[in-house]
């Protein structure tokens, strides 16, 4: 990603996403679904409630069924279900998931990484919109969008960004903090498609401290 730069739009650089995405080896793919928690787990530091929303409120019948699906799933096809579950609510996992049991490991893989090049996808939309809100001085905004596109999945550039959102705001004391994430997370690639380390990036997160 960072060697096709610059990008003529948004829409390119997804579909350059894209087209790294499926170009990788399906070790890469198992790679980035091993980041993910199981569907109906409790929310982590690396994981947001907001992702897997769909299972507030869910019956107790439901969730058991997911919880027993989920070792079903990981022990048919040696990782756990991906799916992207925004806006999805529990019943509708669990059919899903109960579904693709029956897929041949080949095919199951496919789904799998299409569900996670939806989420990869959502994620990066964000974060492009949450720049030009903050390009645009409206940090609340920038701010809200910045930490969705982290509930996705916590990484380093996302946390430099929700510093920097929190500055615009004037919430000084959360943008050291995460701040001072970015320092303890110091070497981390930046992300799925941008592997790049982080120490390069350390003048500006000191400068902003």
């Amino acid at each position: 990603m960072a060697a096709s730069r610059p990008f003529a739009d948004e829409a390119a650089m997804l579909d350059r996403a894209d087209a790294i995405w499926w170009s990788l080896d399906p070790h890469d793919w198992l790679e980035a679904f091993s980041a993910h928690p199981k569907i109906g787990a409790p929310a982590t530091p690396r994981w947001s409630a907001q992702e897997q929303s769909g299972m507030a409120g869910a019956a107790a019948a439901v969730s058991d069924r997911l919880a027993s699906g989920n070792r079903a799933y990981e022990a048919r096809f040696g990782y756990i279900f991906i799916i992207c579950a925004t806006g999805k609510p529990a019943g509708e996992m669990l059919e899903a998931l109960e579904q693709r049991l029956g897929n041949t490991p080949d095919r199951e893989l496919r789904i799998a990484a299409e569900e996670q090049r939806k989420i990869t996808r959502l994620r990066v939309a964000k974060l492009i919109d949450g720049e030009a809100a903050l390009k645009a001085g409206d940090g609340r905004a920038a701010l809200k969008l910045f930490a969705d596109a982290n509930s996705l999945l916590d990484t380093w550039n996302g946390r430099f960004d929700l510093g920097r959102a929190y500055l615009e705001v004037g919430a000084f004391t959360e943008a050291d903090s995460e701040f001072d994430r970015c320092i303890k997370r110091r070497g981390e690639a930046l992300g799925l498609f941008w592997d790049l380390p982080t120490y390069s990036y350390f003048p500006p997160v000191y400068y902003y401290q």
